[in-house]
């Protein structure tokens, strides 16, 4: 079983509970579920929450796979790039991004932008000092 296809439940739900719905909640079902992400989809975010919300299971996803290279990588002495774990090190974080996302939606408030991206920062800063 696929990362991706753990989450499908979590996806389900969400859209059962009307969280996976586009910004109007015209639509009972989701109709972003099976378009394949790009860069340009990104910007689709601001007009649908959805997106954003997918973006950020898709980041968790992305996560565990980082994490699992890197501690493979940790466990045979090999070399690790500075990038990866920069990348891991934002992306660690995704849950509380998707938290806060469904509070914005379940208050029925746009998302702030200037709160999500002070979160992301106060976030890396948390992850940096947990680990040292």
């Amino acid at each position: 079983m696929s990362l991706s296809d753990m989450l499908d439940p979590l996806d389900n739900l969400l859209q059962c509970q009307g969280l996976m719905t586009d910004q109007l909640g015209n639509s009972a079902r989701c109709p972003c579920k099976h378009v394949k992400y790009s860069p340009y989809l990104i910007e689709l975010a601001l007009y649908f929450p959805c997106f954003r919300l997918r973006n950020e299971l898709k980041s968790g996803i992305q996560y565990w796979s980082l994490e699992r290279k890197l501690c493979q990588a940790l466990s045979r002495n090999d070399k690790i790039s500075i990038e990866d774990v920069m990348e891991a090190i934002h992306l660690k974080s995704f849950d509380y991004r998707v938290l806060n996302l469904m509070m914005y939606r379940l208050t029925g408030q746009q998302v702030n932008d200037l709160h999500m991206e002070f979160l992301s920062v106060s976030e890396f800063l948390v992850e940096i000092c947990d680990d040292l």
